[in-house]
């Protein structure tokens, strides 16, 4: 008479394998919200029907340009037709989130006018020549090498951008200036 195999080790395998499956389930139906592919296309399953709603009802942190316009026209339009026009007002001045829940305070991330240093770092993340924001396209933002340019421009070392240029429209003073300066000699040459 031969003895039977004795397959215990297999029957417990299939009762732990069963038993993982059933609490899979169990937490699954815990876990996952009853929204949760119930909708759509086959492409469209995996993810929960009311995300939709939930980030339609979220304030915006980050907006355009125009957004900025109501509150700050003249800024605007001069940021609109100058070199910085595809500039984010955010890039320098933070989200806009962040600015109007502020509701009334003075908030952003522009430095205090009579920091300098501050000024200067500021224009610097992009204008810096040493750092070159644009290596493969230098036409695209005109960098300067600080404090070679004041020197050129017969500028005190310790003057801060915003002395000569317009942050919102770079070349609006100067122009303004070479404006000036092409009808003082139009009036010395008598044309």
């Amino acid at each position: 008479m031969s003895e039977r195999p004795n397959r215990t080790h297999a029957k417990r395998i299939v009762l732990g394998l069963i038993l993982l499956i059933v609490l899979g389930a169990v937490v699954r139906s815990l876990l996952v919200p009853d929204d949760f592919g119930n909708h759509g296309s086959l492409f469209y399953k995996f993810y929960r029907k009311g995300a939709i709603q939930d980030e339609l009802s979220r304030s915006p942190r980050h907006l355009t340009n125009a957004s900025c316009e109501s509150c700050h026209p003249w800024e605007y339009q001069l940021q609109s037709h100058s070199k910085h026009r595809t500039l984010s007002c955010e890039f320098c001045h933070g989200p806009w989130a962040d600015h109007v829940n502020a509701q009334g305070q003075v908030i952003g991330a522009l430095p205090n006018p009579t920091d300098k240093q501050a000024i200067k770092a500021l224009c610097l993340r992009c204008h810096n020549r040493a750092i070159r924001a644009r290596p493969r396209d230098p036409k695209v933002i005109k960098t300067v090498l600080l404090p070679d340019h004041l020197r050129q421009k017969h500028v005190r070392e310790d003057h801060a951008c915003d002395q000569c240029h317009l942050v919102h429209a770079p070349l609006y003073y100067i122009n303004q200036m070479k404006a000036i300066w092409q009808n003082l000699l139009k009036g010395a040459t008598g044309e």
